[in-house]
C-alpha cells in the first residue's frame, strides 16, 4: 500500500507559481484552477511528484484558501481572484498577513457556492 506524502512548501510554492505563470500565458485552462485540466498539465510538466487528483484536491482545500500565504505579491493574488471571477467573493482588502485563515476560509466557502452554481 502507497503511503501518502505531504505537501512541502516547496511543492505549493511551485503549485502558485506555475499557475501564476500559467495564467499570464493565457492558458485557458488555468482560468479554472478548481478542475482538473491545469492540474493535469502541471503533473506533466512535472511542477510537482503528486497525482493530478491529489494537486486538484490540495488547491482546492489547502491552497486556495490560503492564497494569503502563497508566495505571489498582493497584486499577483488580486490578479488571479480576479481572473477566476473570485474578487467579489473573498475581501480584496483583506489579503494581508493580518488576516486568519478562518476569515479566507469563510470567503472560500462562499466561493464555491459561486462557482458550484
Amino acid at each position: 500500500m502507497a503511503s501518502r506524502q505531504v505537501y512541502s512548501k516547496a511543492d505549493d510554492d511551485a503549485m502558485w507559481r506555475y499557475l501564476h505563470q500559467q495564467v499570464l500565458l493565457g492558458n485557458e485552462d488555468a482560468y479554472a484552477p478548481m478542475g482538473v485540466k491545469i492540474w493535469k498539465t502541471a503533473s506533466e510538466s512535472g511542477v510537482t511528484n503528486k497525482s493530478v487528483h491529489s494537486m486538484t484536491c490540495h488547491f482546492r482545500r489547502k491552497l486556495l484558501p490560503a492564497i494569503h500565504k502563497s508566495p505571489l505579491s498582493r497584486n499577483d493574488v488580486v490578479f488571479l481572484l480576479n481572473k477566476w471571477s473570485l474578487a467579489d467573493a473573498i475581501s480584496l482588502r483583506n489579503i494581508n498577513e493580518d488576516v486568519t485563515i478562518e476569515q479566507y476560509e469563510d470567503s472560500i466557502s462562499s466561493a464555491d457556492d459561486v462557482i458550484v452554481q
